[in-house]
């Protein structure tokens, strides 16, 4: 497997995950992530030395190349700082007006996102709403019955405990995954992960001010551009539907303003994560213009309404 990174000198570095050298960079990362943190030990000179590289390892900053559950939105939340709004969220309302398979699927990932959201700002009531949301609409999909049942009894009890809500939202779209591959309705369980991606960077877009850029939430926003590759990627394969292609067309359309867009990364200062999935750098470069990320909202923008719409 090969990963293709541009670095700031502007020559490709190519990196083999099988060679021995990355082999050896593997070992040395499991190998610190094993230190046992409370154990207290003298340090030489030349362990302290390690120890502050440790610390520094411990600030790379991580940029997402794959997708994730919807529920895992609060990933890209907890990196940026938000206020809650639930203005911006898809209106509960219009969980009656989904008739299709496929709409039901894209908007299970989009209120699942909108949940993430409730939770992080412990929004419990509206965390419960949108449970509920959740709910439905994996019925309509026929997620199994049992399930449901199992998950609408332990909501029953954690009430008034967000994070038992989560995690049970979290079960039902690990079981709504498999169950639809497993029924070969895979194209579905692509959706899921497209309306979740794309109602997470539209929160995220939502905060944009161009007049007042935060420079953090801008590169927190670029950076998807990585798993936004990956989505395309999945998506194309189910291009036999005509609602999934006409989402694959959109998508192709974003890329290209992402593709305007460099992250640079130093030679020495790249860490490949592929358990994780992640790219590991604490000195990325941006190069962009604040007009590009207005692009990049406003499409993201457009995408997501036509989805809950």
């Amino acid at each position: 497997m090969l990963f293709r990174i541009t670095i700031c000198n502007n020559k490709p570095v190519v990196i083999r995950l099988q060679s021995p050298c990355f082999l050896l960079i593997l070992f040395l990362i499991i190998s610190v992530s094993c230190r046992q943190p409370q154990e207290e030990t003298a340090f030489s000179g030349e362990d302290y030395h390690f120890e502050q590289e440790y610390a520094e390892i411990l600030e790379v900053r991580e940029i997402f190349y794959d997708l994730y559950s919807p529920m895992e939105a609060h990933r890209l939340f907890n990196q940026i700082d938000l206020v809650f709004d639930p203005a911006i969220l898809n209106p509960l309302e219009n969980q009656f007006r989904y008739g299709s398979s496929n709409k039901n699927a894209v908007n299970l990932g989009i209120y699942g996102a909108d949940m993430s959201y409730c939770h992080l700002f412990g929004q419990t009531q509206e965390a419960i709403n949108y449970m509920s949301a959740i709910y439905r609409l994996a019925d309509r999909l026929g997620i199994g019955e049992s399930i449901l049942t199992r998950a609408e009894e332990t909501r029953d009890r954690s009430v008034y405990h967000p994070d038992s809500l989560f995690d049970i939202a979290s079960d039902i779209y690990i079981s709504a995954d498999r169950q639809l591959k497993e029924s070969d309705r895979a194209g579905a369980a692509s959706l899921i992960l497209a309306g979740g991606w794309i109602e997470a960077l539209y929160i995220a877009c939502s905060f944009y001010d161009i007049d007042n850029p935060d420079r953090t939430l801008e590169e927190q926003i670029l950076t998807q551009k990585y798993s936004l590759d990956r989505l395309i990627a999945l998506l194309s394969n189910y291009q036999n539907d005509e609602f999934i292609a006409k989402y694959v067309l959109m998508l192709k359309q974003l890329k290209l303003y992402f593709d305007s867009v460099d992250i640079l990364f130093e030679q020495d200062d790249l860490i490949i994560d592929t358990t994780n999935k992640t790219i590991g750098s604490a000195r990325p470069t941006f190069v962009y213009t604040q007009n590009k990320i207005a692009e990049i909202a406003s499409l993201v923008t457009l995408i997501r309404n036509d989805m809950i719409y």
